[in-house]
């Protein structure tokens, strides 16, 4: 017994009740006197009174004992059982070394290593959370006046410090490769903080994960431990007692899931007739006005809807504040002053600008113009002379800043990011899971001893003590071979889900997730993240923002959707409840880029700056690597279909930078209406870009459960409702599907499947109370 609590609750109560009552009896009494007959009433009153008094006490006494569990016995059929806990972590209480017996009564032990052993930020939050530090030196973001700032401060901490501000900021601690001290980073760059600071933690980077084990090491007569000390020291006994050993290891930088950023992307650039234009409607100005065009003084000069509309700008006149002054003239209605006095001018319309330069350095005078005598497109401006002996010339310079709206990849453009902040550091998940196979006694069968063998003949700890206890455990025994990975995590996606990971055998297996990355939509095996495309059109509801022009998810149609001729419709779907509709004639598109990228750094250190910049941080949406691959997908026609089937909706697979475009319409036979898309189609090495068409022909054609996978991997494809996530459907390797359905109440009633020869009900089943 480790504790006890005692709880004493006294109850003392006190209750009176008095009763008074009134009353009147009434009694008549008749009788006859003589021949009369009289009745004499009698009131007879009535008075009554009750006093009660109630007092109690009581007294409760609950006495809570604990303890720690020390064993567990357990019998059954004659058997017994003991399971014995032998060492506890000083930090969690969790068991880690425990002991039983197998049928020869020897005992048997398993020894567990819990994850903040090797790895600090996989540790308690309470150890620094709230943690308050007064006037420590920062200089940069340095926190340079700590001696071991290592021992109360983790990367990943969320500080809090007002630093003579009105309101306390939050900063990130960070530690760059050039430098081992710890740094307070505001965003991507170290804060610009100085002096010194009060910092209180408000978020631990320690993540409360220190449960998890890291590995363990069953053994046979021997116990892994050391008890010769004042205090029990990890020791594995030689390796005849050793008979299972496995090992894991963490990771905490990945890949995220991020949408493009639109980019706005301007050029300069000179109109092709703008300047013969606006020259020969000056000359015609001036000849038929006797007046300069643009001569601030005078109303019908030129407007700034004139010089857009005649230099063929692509600058949008609604970047113009004021609309109203695409029709006013460049004058002065007060005519403060007139070009002649002036030697360089220049006009703003939206995002392009008109300038007069006098090369001589007279002011300017238009009164009289000679024709363009050369044309400057490097600098965009054209030179006219002035002036009957053409002394003076004048420079026109017109701009046209054409601007465009891109989506760009954040790792394309090696933004600055706050790794911290957005979850590629400090997010731990498991990366590589270990066994180690290695010779087993006895080398020949026929010495074999049952009770004795099955130990490793030789073995390697993977997992070795620091030389000092405020260190990492450190996972030495990997130079070991007899230590085999038997699976490596690749990708995790926002909501921690494995997305891809490989074998033993380098063979990858992926997963696509939908409903806000809650549930699977697809799984596939020998096939990686980026290789693999599906769209059920069920989960179109789940996105978390309604418009965003650069949202993108792993693959689907989504950006093809209009209010009209491209819908989710609810009318027909192949499985679940939607599809994707479109009218006839029109069609729906979705393109991707093929990028081959590897797997090296998520985020460069910019030291000259000291920032963090994204570098292929992204979780690589649809962008299949060259080779062979399979497209399945089904579609329903408005109307009857035909002997062959549909033969009018078509599907096209197009590749930019490459050829090999192909053209494929469904075929096989049509089941409840709806009939297969099955095509081969080869990835060209050369192409950088893969765009999927969905045509409608002569009817509006509804698609449905379109999905691509390499063609030598397997893929099966989940469906949901959208309102209650039940599993709606599960279609197979052949895109056949299992359909599930449900009561009421929720219970399944019906499992259907679909084959060649149409839908054919598996298993049903009905319930009910009795009334």
């Amino acid at each position: 017994m480790i504790g006890e609590d005692i709880d004493l609750t006294m109850d003392m109560r006190e209750q009176s009740t008095e009763t008074r009552g009134f009353g009147v009896t009434i009694n008549l009494d008749a009788f006859l006197f003589g021949i009369l007959f009289l009745a004499i009433p009698m009131p007879i009153p009535k008075f009554t009174m009750e006093s009660k008094k109630f007092r109690s006490a009581a007294a409760m006494k609950v006495i809570h004992r604990y303890g720690i569990l020390d064993k567990v016995v357990a019998s059954k059929d004659g058997s017994t059982i003991e399971t014995r806990n032998i060492l506890r972590d000083s930090e969690t209480g969790e068991v880690l070394l425990t002991q039983t017996q197998n049928e020869f009564n020897d005992s048997l032990y398993n020894l567990t290593y819990p994850a903040h052993w090797a790895y600090k930020n996989m540790g308690a939050a309470y150890i620094n959370t709230g943690l308050i530090l007064r006037n420590v030196e920062v200089t940069d973001g340095d926190i340079t006046g700590m001696g071991s700032p290592f021992d109360f401060l983790f990367e990943g901490d969320e500080i809090a410090s007002q630093n003579g501000q009105t309101s306390a900021k939050r900063y990130y601690v960070g530690r760059f490769n050039s430098n081992d001290n710890l740094r307070l980073m505001d965003g991507s760059k170290p804060a610009t903080i100085h002096g010194p600071v009060d910092l209180k933690v408000i978020r631990s980077g320690k993540r409360n994960m220190q449960t998890l084990p890291i590995g363990t090491v069953s053994t046979v007569h021997r116990a892994p431990i050391d008890s010769s000390g004042v205090h029990p020291a990890i020791k594995i006994p030689d390796s005849i007692y050793v008979t299972q050993a496995s090992a894991s290891e963490f990771y905490d930088k990945w890949k995220i899931n991020c949408s493009k950023i639109l980019v706005n992307t301007c050029d300069t650039v000179r109109p092709e007739f703008c300047m013969d234009y606006l020259i020969n409607l000056i000359i015609s100005y001036n000849e038929s006005n006797y007046n300069n065009l643009f001569n601030l003084c005078y109303s019908d000069s030129i407007s700034v809807h004139d010089l857009y509309k005649m230099c063929n700008c692509k600058c949008s006149p609604d970047t113009i504040a004021d609309e109203s002054t695409l029709d006013m003239p460049f004058y002065n209605p007060t005519c403060p002053q007139n070009l002649s006095s002036m030697v360089t001018h220049s006009w703003t319309f939206g995002s392009c600008s008109l300038t007069m330069n006098s090369l001589s350095g007279n002011p300017i005078n238009l009164d009289s113009l000679q024709p363009i005598d050369a044309v400057d497109t490097s600098s965009n401006c054209s030179k006219v002379f002035v002036g009957v002996n053409h002394t003076d010339s004048v420079s026109f310079c017109v701009e046209c800043i054409s601007c465009d709206d891109e989506c760009v990849d954040q790792s394309a453009l090696n933004v600055a990011v706050s790794p911290y902040h957005m979850g590629m550091y400090n997010n731990w998940h498991i990366k590589k899971s270990y066994t180690y196979y290695s010779r087993r006694t006895p080398e020949a069968i026929s010495s074999s001893r049952i009770r004795n063998d099955g130990t490793f003949n030789e073995f390697t700890r993977f997992w070795h003590p620091p030389a000092s206890n405020s260190d990492n455990w450190l996972p030495l025994g990997i130079a070991d071979n007899n230590w085999i990975t038997t699976n490596t995590v690749t990708r995790v996606n926002s909501a921690g889900a494995d997305v891809e990971n490989k074998d033993a055998l380098d063979r990858y297996s992926a997963a696509l997730y939908g409903y806000m990355e809650t549930l699977p939509k697809a799984i596939s095996s020998n096939a990686r993240y980026r290789q693999i495309a599906n769209d059920n059109f069920e989960d179109y509801n789940f996105r978390t923002t309604c418009k965003f022009p650069c949202f993108a998810e792993h693959w689907n149609f989504i950006s093809s959707l209009d209010d009209s001729n491209v819908v989710i419709s609810d009318a027909t779907s192949h499985t679940g409840n939607y599809s994707l509709k479109i009218n006839s004639g029109y069609s729906a598109s979705v393109f991707r880029d093929i990028n081959y990228m590897e797997d090296d750094s998520l985020i460069i250190e910019d030291t000259l700056n000291y920032k963090y910049l994204m570098h292929n941080g992204c979780l690589e949406k649809f962008s299949p690597d060259s080779g062979k691959y399979i497209l399945s997908a089904w579609v329903k026609e408005e109307g009857l279909c035909g002997p062959t089937g549909y033969i009018n909706d078509s599907i096209e697979i197009a590749f930019s930078g490459a050829s090999g475009n192909l053209i494929l319409f469904p075929h096989g036979v049509v089941i409840e209406g709806w009939q297969r898309y099955e095509s081969v189609f080869h990835v060209p090495p050369a192409a950088d870009g893969i765009t999927i068409t969905l045509y409608a022909g002569d009817n509006a054609a509804y698609f449905d459960d379109i999905r691509i996978h390499p063609y030598h991997s397997n893929m099966k494809t989940f469906v949901n409702d959208s309102r209650s996530l039940r599993l709606m459907s599960e279609l197979d390797a052949n895109n056949y599907a299992t359909l599930y359905e449900y009561d009421d109440e929720g219970r399944l009633v019906r499992v259907k499947k679909e084959t060649e020869r149409g839908v054919m009900t598996l298993k049903e089943s009905r319930s009910a109370y009795k009334k």
